[in-house]
């Protein structure tokens, strides 16, 4: 997979940009208890590192002296092959570059941090030190102890173990240094590791120390009454006993959890859990800046000084802890975090493994598999070849961004204003609110048409369609709206969340308005949400807030101010569990969001007394 492709393509499958080499020989061991043995580990590495060198054997001239290829261009041109990342989880990455002796002492793939340093989160790869070939050939040879390699073999066979290998990477010279190349894993490292094997059992911990089993019973009735929401998973029957998790759970239980456990928890939990989250957020950002990178240097170093609440009931010195430092390298050498990680790989592994063995008849099955991905790909390449000469391949659609699109759906039926009833809060001076927009008359004498879905069609930086629904249901909390208030008549006087121009709504009629020159105009019938005072918010991170009641707490907004939907959370904390209409505006659900409303909040949400 070269680097210098989009990564709108790099993920897909059939757009031939990742090609199948070779399949790697895995080494089982014989009883579970050797799983874990430093025999099988060393023989592991063996088996790898000699069929990496076999690999390698073919190309060895094309590194050393290049290759002539004949550019786009049409010019000649030497090509010099060269390792341009790794993907892998911890395992996989110690594997194929930490062989050393000095692997138990520094036991990261790319920095020398100290094995009992792990935890440091806030100290990144170049406070420690990075490795390379040439620094790592050195130690090699330091461990040799002027020794040739034959006779440390042959030590190593009288015990009866296996020695040490060189690794298969080092004599490639520093284009093919494995240490550089070796990136993050965002969804092993945040997802599934730290907060999914770590921080979610040491939470509920927590909670049924503080609370007996009913805390534990209260976060499952809690997470039950979580509305649902595209992207995350709904527990109608709680959380606290779920197992064999995915990355896709880990992750939908994460965003949603502060707002369920704020009262069951101490205070400094909830800030060390906020925290993680906004490390989450700022390492899944597609696009970043020096600002940026500098807000997720400081947060790593806020969430070390936190971590002591966890590291009291746990241990928190393990590797994947450490690898929260090296995003920033990362993403200031290969862009953002979308660009590498094993998540596209393991549906690599899908197509290349997992469906190819299954059209084997499973004897002599490597040369079935290899003939089926071979065919495969040359079938997509036909695919992307024949598209492109009629120009309908989409993925090489260019041309300026594409803006915003809001459109209705769904009509349900017309009504007239004058039937509506003006004595509901709702519909009070309905008419005057509309007319704010017109210069024109409006047609069919008051006559509007309803509808109950209203769709936004966004695009991202490749042009792709980004789309989503709110519809009006009978499910209260199914339907918030973002909506930005410049185009609001009249405009608001009051600061939107966190003291931007967002604002929240409660759409409760869609509905198009003909006019005469302009013909259908969209606007939505929103009931306001207002944020409450920031003495009586919490450290969740989220915003609490509370719905207008009166006469102005029901407006009229143009559809094309609406941003997007809201995810909303209930209020547990009012002593009914959500009955109290209160809601959290939930930042995290979505990064549009969060980047708007949720990064501005950079601390805790204080008390009076505290601010003072």
């Amino acid at each position: 997979m070269t680097g210098n492709i989009k990564k709108s393509l790099r993920k897909k499958l059939n757009s031939c940009s990742s090609i199948l080499v070779t399949y790697l020989p895995i080494v089982s061991p014989m009883k579970k208890s050797d799983v874990n043995s430093p025999f099988l580990t060393a023989y592991r590495r063996a088996v790898t590192h000699s069929a990496l060198e076999l690999i390698m054997f073919d190309i060895e001239d094309w590194i050393k002296d290049g290759a002539d290829l004949i550019s786009p261009d049409g010019r000649l041109r030497k090509f010099f092959p060269c390792l341009f990342n790794f993907n892998g989880d911890y395992p996989e990455q110690t594997l194929f570059s930490t062989v050393s002796p000095l692997c138990k002492s520094f036991p990261m793939p790319c920095c020398l941090v100290p094995a009992d340093c792990l935890s440091e989160c806030g100290k990144s790869c170049l406070f420690w030190g990075v490795k390379t070939t040439e620094t790592m050939t050195r130690s090699f040879q330091r461990c040799m102890a002027k020794r040739s390699f034959s006779e440390v073999v042959q030590s190593f066979a009288v015990n009866g173990q296996v020695p040490f290998v060189r690794n298969a990477f080092y004599d490639l010279g520093p284009r093919f240094c494995i240490h550089s190349a070796v990136t993050p894993d965002p969804m092993h490292a945040i997802y599934i590791g730290i907060f999914g094997y770590h921080l979610w059992g040491v939470t509920k911990g927590i909670i049924r120390e503080v609370n007996g089993d009913a805390g534990v019973d209260t976060v499952d009735s809690r997470f039950a009454l979580v509305p649902n929401y595209p992207g995350f998973n709904h527990y109608s029957k709680g959380v606290s006993s779920l197992s064999q998790l995915t990355k896709k759970d880990f992750k939908s239980i994460m965003m949603q959890l502060l707002p369920c456990v704020v009262d069951l928890v101490p205070r400094e939990v909830t800030i060390c859990l906020r925290t993680f989250l906004d490390i989450a957020m700022l390492v899944s950002n597609t696009s970043h800046t020096c600002a940026s990178l500098d807000s997720l240097e400081g947060k790593l170093v806020e969430f070390d000084g936190q971590l002591d609440v966890f590291r009291r009931e746990k241990d928190m010195n393990f590797p994947k802890m450490h690898t929260l430092s090296c995003f920033r390298r990362a993403i200031t050498r290969f862009g953002g975090s979308d660009s590498f990680g094993t998540e596209h790989m393991e549906a690599t592994q899908q197509f290349n493994v997992v469906k190819a063995y299954a059209r084997t008849n499973h004897k002599n099955s490597e040369e079935q598999m290899i003939r089926h991905v071979t065919r495969m790909d040359k079938v997509f390449a036909i695919r992307r070849l024949l598209a492109g000469d009629f120009g309908a391949n989409p993925d090489e659609a260019s041309g300026p961004q594409k803006e915003k699109v809001v459109s209705l759906v769904s009509a349900v039926s017309g009504f007239y204003m004058w039937n509506l009833d003006s004595h509901l809060p709702a519909y009070r001076g309905f008419e005057q609110k509309l007319k704010r927009y017109f210069t024109s008359r409006i047609l069919s004498d008051g006559l509007l048409l309803q509808y109950q879905t209203l769709k936004l069609v966004d695009y991202d930086e490749d042009n792709r369609e980004v789309v989503d629904f709110i519809r009006i249901t009978a499910k209260s909390q199914n339907s918030f709206c973002i909506y930005r208030s410049l185009l609001v008549k009249p405009p608001p006087m009051e600061l939107g969340l966190a003291g931007t121009t967002l604002f929240l709504g409660k759409p409760l009629r869609f509905f198009a308005v003909p006019v005469e020159g302009n013909g259908n105009m969209l606007f939505a019938l929103v009931q306001r949400y207002k944020e409450l005072p920031t003495a009586s918010q919490n450290e969740t991170g989220c915003f609490i807030l509370k719905p207008v009641t009166t006469a102005g707490g029901f407006i009229i907004i143009p559809a094309a101010a609406i941003e997007a939907r809201g995810h909303m959370v209930p209020y547990f904390q009012d002593g009914q569990e959500g009955g109290s209409g209160q809601v959290y505006l939930n930042p995290y659900a979505e990064k549009y969001i969060w980047a708007s409303i949720g990064s501005s909040q950079d601390a805790p949400h204080l008390s009076d007394s505290e601010e003072e």
